[in-house]
């Protein structure tokens, strides 16, 4: 991690890292299709469905009914983008990030504790930061790279830096980025950053060329705070014609060109 963050002062030329988002994938509870996802992002009013649930349909059954919501979202979103670009899964790469993660399983956990009831223990299996990576992995059998970064309001930003390394290290590869955030349930709400509503998006990377945007860490320009999450605020910029994007973060910040 610290040799890809050296990469990344000097001058613009040697800062930048042309990365080729090959397609991408999001559910959300209003928008569980993911056109509609898209028109929210670029700032329409698309209808709002009402008490939707990701469905996850190509997870076995029986798996299936041990996932948690997180879990679940993350499926709905990861397979189809790997099914419908043909990724060679041995040579894909899973990066798994999350601000909070299972922090509503945990939470449920430490209830049961301190009411004295009997532990699950699916419950406490699936209360680990990457219990949805860990999921990934059996549905596919992917046994390549898997990693599961938290870092706050920079877990976007890590994420970024994480694929720049992977790629640098084997051109030829796959990089799968999925995000996936619910909203934390007392007392949690009151300590930790939440997402307008639980959603889940999944990017797939790859080495990019002259074309495609470049990512910059520190930032190259003055930065903006961007409202939680800040993947939307990068998406929106990613649909939109806009030269570059600035992003403040704990590390100086990063930057997106065109």
């Amino acid at each position: 991690m610290s040799q890809t963050a050296s990469h990344a002062v000097g001058s613009e030329s040697a800062a930048t890292h042309p990365l080729k988002l090959v397609g991408w994938r999001a559910w959300a509870e209003p928008y569980p299709e993911h056109a509609d996802f898209e028109a929210f992002l670029r700032g329409a009013q698309p209808p709002i469905a009402d008490g939707a649930k990701p469905k996850a349909a190509a997870v076995p059954a029986r798996l299936r009914r041990r996932c948690t919501l997180v879990s679940k979202m993350v499926l709905e979103t990861s397979l189809p983008l790997v099914d419908q670009y043909g990724v060679d899964l041995t040579r894909t790469n899973l990066l798994f990030g999350s601000r909070n993660s299972e922090i509503n399983i945990l939470r449920n956990l430490l209830n049961d504790i301190e009411g004295g009831e009997a532990l699950s223990p699916t419950a406490f299996g699936n209360s680990v930061h990457h219990t949805a990576s860990g999921y990934f992995g059996l549905v596919c059998k992917h046994q390549g790279v898997s990693r599961t970064i938290s870092a706050n309001q920079d877990t976007l930003t890590c994420c970024m830096l994480e694929t720049v390394d992977l790629l640098r290290r084997d051109p030829e590869a796959w990089v799968l980025m999925v995000f996936a955030e619910e909203m934390p349930l007392p007392p949690f709400d009151q300590m930790l950053a939440s997402p307008p509503f639980p959603f889940a998006v999944a990017m797939l990377w790859r080495r990019g060329g002259p074309d495609d945007p470049r990512f910059s860490m520190p930032a190259l320009g003055p930065v903006t705070e961007c409202p939680s999450p800040t993947l939307f605020a990068f998406l929106s910029w990613y649909l939109s014609e806009k030269r570059e994007l600035h992003q403040a973060g704990s590390f100086g910040g990063c930057s997106w060109l065109r």
